[in-house]
């Protein structure tokens, strides 16, 4: 066999391999649970609890002190870790009034399961309307990175007492993101978990406010400004100046925290 025969077949040999293992393992390359147990001790000093209780919790709970709930805020959180590292949520909207869930993903956090699309959407829908059950509305929505992208996709799934949603640092979707950085394959055809957030906002008619960080390179800006270009319903965006993706301002005292939820509540 001539030599460049069969290096064209080691080539096309390794190809195929490593088509076949990222179709394989993709969700172990989507997906960062980090530790699988509960972190019982960071939770007593966080201020919040396991919700709606401790032995098939969805999320943890954390409800403001001194003042009255104007509402409900669930927060879907991006890829790395478990929930209970995003207590500023609540930091920034207790203050303002709001009760805070800060939902968990099947796999994360000591929750049971594996996270894929269909598994976390399907708890997600579980979440909301949970919420919807125990605490009335109104019920607003935070997606963080990945966190956009379930928010989106649990609206096109069913019909939920939502009366706003916050997106920061979205994608427009999975599929373009990662076709950006893996133009040599055939991502269209292997990815399973694509979560197409144009698509999936088509159809939702409250306020929408988008938060972007201008420097980000893990979602770069023009992914996000294709989804806010694409969003029909009321919406505003909140560009964050020299911010990364994991440096935009979680700071209660960042004043865009009381302006987007001013503006997702009028």
């Amino acid at each position: 066999m001539p030599v460049i025969l069969r290096l064209t077949l080691y080539l096309l040999t390794a190809y195929a391999l490593l088509v076949t293992g990222i179709y394989i393992f993709q969700r172990q390359l989507i997906y960062f649970p980090g530790a699988s147990h509960r972190d019982d001790a960071m939770l007593a000093d966080s201020g919040f609890s396991y919700w709606p209780d401790q032995q098939s919790f969805l999320g943890l709970i954390s409800e403001p002190h001194n003042t009255a709930v104007k509402g409900t805020v669930i927060v879907f959180h991006g890829n790395g870790g478990p929930a209970i590292a995003r207590r500023y949520y609540a930091d920034a909207l207790h203050p303002l009034g709001y009760r805070v869930i800060l939902a968990e993903y099947p796999g994360y956090g000591g929750r049971p399961g594996k996270p894929s699309q269909a598994s976390i959407v399907a708890d997600a829908i579980s979440t909301v309307t949970q919420a919807q059950a125990e605490y009335g509305g109104p019920i607003y929505l935070f997606g963080e990175s990945l966190g956009s992208g379930v928010v989106a996709a649990t609206l096109a799934e069913a019909e939920l007492p939502v009366d706003g949603i916050v997106l920061i640092t979205p994608w427009d979707s999975l599929l373009n993101l990662v076709q950006s950085r893996s133009t040599l394959l055939p991502t269209q055809w292997l990815l399973k978990d694509q979560y197409d957030s144009v698509k999936n906002l088509q159809s939702f008619n409250r306020r929408v406010a988008v938060a972007i960080a201008e420097n980000d390179t893990v979602i770069p800006g023009p992914f996000s400004m294709n989804l806010f270009a694409s969003i029909e319903s009321e919406k505003k965006l909140w560009l964050f100046k020299n911010a990364t993706h994991n440096s935009w301002p979680i700071s209660a005292e960042a004043d865009w925290w009381e302006q987007v939820m001013s503006y997702i509540t009028e």
